[in-house]
């Protein structure tokens, strides 16, 4: 028997002759391809867009692109601290993973601390609203299902809030708003929660978040 052979593990014998290209392939190296948005890389690409509502102090990143498939809507959401939604009411429902720091949400009339690594289970046409209440940028990540385009709900949603005020509008039925909800089949129901707004049983937020993770 030939030295070499012989010598040669058993294991990496059977490789060799059932996958003969094995060896050969791993050590080449892979071009990165995402033809077709099969991938959404952790960290943004630099020529990926980010949406951002300095209003409502969000920036938005679109994991999924419009064309998927069907599949739902995953996006990345970055609010700067007290920068939260309105209080609105939509068909689609949601999965929101907290990735990092913490949240103040509201469904339906319930108040409840999410914190990072929570899952909050919001159903389609439920009443909701969050807030940041981390005290720093934090981050969640939502699926939006049934799937919708997410990039033109967001980029609408970035003009409809873009003017030069720091504060939101008293009157949320203002026509740009109530022709956007129209079109995306939303009601606007309130301003954004208040960080320091106070729970069920009466103890401010703001005592509460001082826990730690």
């Amino acid at each position: 028997m030939n030295r070499d052979r012989r010598n040669t593990p058993i294991r990496a014998r059977f490789l060799a002759s059932t996958y003969p290209t094995a060896s050969h392939s791993c050590r080449e190296k892979v071009p990165v391809l995402n033809p077709r948005g099969l991938l959404s890389p952790s960290r943004p690409a630099r020529t990926e867009s980010v949406i951002r509502i300095p209003l409502l102090g969000m920036s938005v990143r679109i994991r999924t692109p419009p064309s998927a498939g069907g599949t739902p809507a995953i996006v990345e959401l970055l609010y700067a601290t007290g920068g939260g939604m309105p209080l609105w009411r939509r068909a689609e429902g949601e999965i929101v993973q907290i990735v990092t720091g913490r949240y103040l949400f509201e469904v339906d009339g319930e108040r409840f601390l999410a914190r990072r690594g929570d899952v909050v289970c919001v159903p389609g046409g439920a009443v909701r609203a969050c807030v940041n209440v981390t005290g720093t940028g934090a981050r969640q990540q939502v699926v939006v299902h049934p799937c919708l385009d997410a990039t033109a709900f967001f980029s609408e949603l970035a003009h409809v809030f873009a003017h030069n005020g720091d504060v939101l509008p008293d009157d949320m039925a203002a026509d740009a708003l109530k022709a956007f909800g129209e079109r995306w089949q939303i009601q606007f129901l309130g301003t954004p929660l208040a960080p320091d707004a106070r729970g069920p049983q009466g103890t401010p937020v703001a005592a509460a978040i001082l826990d730690p993770f």
